[in-house]
């Protein structure tokens, strides 16, 4: 069946936690995430594991399904704002997105062997929060979490034009995720 992970944010003080839940709304699991602040999370089917990565810290929990603790590896970016992460099924590489630089970069599975980062920006100027590949046209989608946005766009960075947008307000509306079908 199909199982949907959610980051769940914390009040002040309090430690987020991860959640997994199952089909129609039915919770599995939550457990505390072991990081500072998790933004962008990512279920690579490859190795089965689940990408928690932290907002400013530098570091990317990984666990599995289930949601044991597997480990962590660091950002390839180090202390940055990592703003979004997702796996390309296609080449098995990872893809994140550094809001304070405006770059996504590719790694392996590790966050090691990074390849050329490329400038992404949105279309309609605003701040860039998750991304995510289509594994069906070979492109990523972004959320322009300030200005609205939902956008696609090429490995090199480039819009393809293809954009809606979305009436929840600034600030919200971060989670991302192409369903094809």
């Amino acid at each position: 069946g199909t199982q949907t992970y959610l980051v769940e944010p914390a009040a002040s003080g309090l430690q987020t936690s991860v959640q997994v839940v199952k089909g129609a709304g039915a919770f599995v699991n939550s457990v505390e995430h072991q990081g500072d602040n998790a933004l962008a999370i990512e279920v690579v089917e490859s190795n089965d594991l689940v990408y928690v990565a932290d907002l400013e810290s530098g570091f990317t929990f990984r666990y599995t399904k289930g949601l044991s603790l597997v480990d962590s590896i660091p950002s390839p970016f180090g202390v940055a704002t990592t703003s979004g992460l997702t796996w390309n099924s296609t080449n098995n590489r990872l893809y994140w997105y550094n809001a304070d630089a405006q770059t996504m970069l590719d790694t392996d599975l590790n966050g090691a062997n990074p390849g050329t980062a490329v400038s992404v920006e949105s279309p309609a100027g605003g701040a860039i929060g998750e991304i995510d590949f289509n594994p069906a046209t070979g492109t990523f989608w972004a959320v322009d979490i300030t200005e609205d946005l939902y956008f696609e766009f090429q490995d090199d960075g480039t819009p393809t034009g293809t954009s809606f947008s979305f009436l929840l307000g600034e600030g919200r509306g971060n989670g991302l995720t192409v369903v094809n079908g």
